[in-house]
């Protein structure tokens, strides 16, 4: 992705969505999705893990970013969410936001798939993200990007790459 003119410098944030649940027009009290969004914070961005099981009150858990990163303009880098089930416990989700901060080689275009793990949250079943202490396990696919306090914003290719967890 790559971010076009900061309308909102403050409020600039990218969040990849997964969704789950049965929300419809009608019930909008069977939705639910996990999140994890990355906000500037001066050199170091901020990353937070949210959740949402009614429709549209959302959870928010600052996370610690692994490394240092930021939101830049007219920068290309790779985003990843993967949610997936912790092994021999289902009661906990483990929630893992990788980035690429050079996803495209110059010379050719071509990815060079540099991932590395951003932050992660593990969502365990009754410990509160604030409202909820219910689990969120939907370990689908990501459904939505969503950007705020950004003109516009450019994609190239759409990764199905795989990360695989660490054992």
């Amino acid at each position: 992705m790559r971010l076009h003119q900061f309308l909102d410098p403050p409020r600039v944030a990218l969040t990849l969505k997964i969704r789950g649940g049965a929300h419809t027009a009608r019930d909008g009290d069977r939705a639910s999705c996990t999140m994890m969004t990355l906000e500037p914070g001066g050199a170091r961005a901020v990353t937070r893990f949210r959740k949402e099981l009614v429709h549209p009150q959302y959870d928010s858990v600052t996370l610690t970013p692994a490394f240092a990163t930021a939101l830049v303009d007219n920068q290309w880098f790779g985003l990843k969410l993967v949610s997936y089930g912790v092994r021999g416990d289902a009661t906990k989700v483990m929630n893992r936001f990788y980035v690429d901060t050079a996803p495209l080689a110059l010379a050719t275009g071509r990815p060079q798939n540099q991932w590395r793990l951003l932050s992660e949250y593990v969502d365990v079943e009754g410990v509160s993200t604030g409202q909820y202490s219910k689990l969120a396990d939907w370990g689908g696919w990501q459904t939505t990007v969503r950007t705020d306090g950004i003109h516009d914003l450019d994609f190239t290719l759409l990764s199905v790459r795989e990360i695989m967890p660490p054992p």
